[in-house]
């Protein structure tokens, strides 16, 4: 897909006969796209990461696998690059992430955190505008989560967990008509309500404020959740059992969503290929 773009674009601007920066944007995302570093991709395997889970849950089958992957002999399964179009949706969220806190919860002093400029790092409000926002780093040893939220917003001198989601004009209507918002996002908000973090303020977190930004119009709706961890006490629950398993050597069964390696869950897998072809 990437490269029937390019030449598309080439041919383009070849037809025209006037220049064209298409060819050199495709070029980046498609250099990108082909970028794989194997070390981190192994070691995201040891862990739990929230968006995943919180769409997908937990399957103890593939975190024994991966964590035994040397072990058992299997191999790095490389994933399929990503397609070009999604990465630009992915610098899209990027930026407007950045846009709010860089440039409009900072500066309005209730967006607290770490922020960086000239190799600084101090920890608390925007000092000025040229500082730039440190997301906070998740880590949660026992439950094996790791992660990054958004930041911490003080509100009414209330802090709250904040997730910032950027979506298109029909997921924004059917949010307004609906008036909630999506239950994985509140879900893997929750986990960094409860997950531990590396700043040193520590808070007593009141609950999550999920800012959703049409990414067509740039309105904005926000919702709050209150702390509640019978939310995510499920998938807590199904981390304790994974790592049970770990700790057993016991290989767990495929969870009821994976029927073949073309159910969409098997697809999204790190170690689809590898979970079909083992034998138990």
């Amino acid at each position: 897909m990437s490269l029937a773009n390019l030449i598309k674009n080439l041919h383009r601007s070849e037809e025209q006969g006037t220049p064209s920066l298409q060819p050199t944007i495709e070029q980046y995302f498609m250099r990108t796209a082909n970028e794989f570093d194997e070390e981190k991709h192994c070691d995201r395997l040891t862990r739990f990461h929230p968006s995943q889970i919180s769409y997908w849950g937990v399957c103890s089958r593939a975190y024994y696998l991966g964590m035994k992957r040397e072990e058992l002999g299997l191999p790095v399964e490389v994933p399929e690059p990503f397609e070009t179009t999604l990465l630009r949706v992915f610098e899209h969220g990027h930026s407007i992430h950045a846009m709010y806190q860089d440039k409009v919860l900072g500066p309005a002093k209730v967006l607290y955190g770490k922020w960086k400029k000239d190799g600084e790092i101090i920890e608390g409000y925007q000092p000025d505008k040229d500082w730039v926002y440190v997301e906070p780093r998740l880590w949660w040893p026992e439950k094996r989560i790791s992660g990054y939220c958004d930041g911490f917003v003080r509100v009414n001198d209330e802090f709250y967990v904040l997730e910032i989601k950027s979506i298109n004009d029909q997921g924004f209507r059917f949010l307004k008509r609906n008036n909630e918002p999506k239950p994985y996002h509140v879900r893997q908000a929750q986990i960094y309500v409860h997950a531990p973090h590396d700043l040193e303020k520590k808070f007593d977190v009141k609950g999550v404020i999920l800012l959703y930004v049409n990414k067509a119009t740039g309105e904005e709706i926000d919702f709050f959740v209150p702390n509640d961890i019978s939310t995510v006490q499920p998938l807590f629950d199904q981390i304790d059992q994974a790592v049970s398993a770990l700790d057993q050597s016991f290989l767990p069964p495929r969870v009821d969503d994976c029927k073949t390696v073309k159910s969409k869950r098997a697809k999204d897998c790190k170690v689809c290929q590898s979970c079909f072809s083992f034998k138990d």
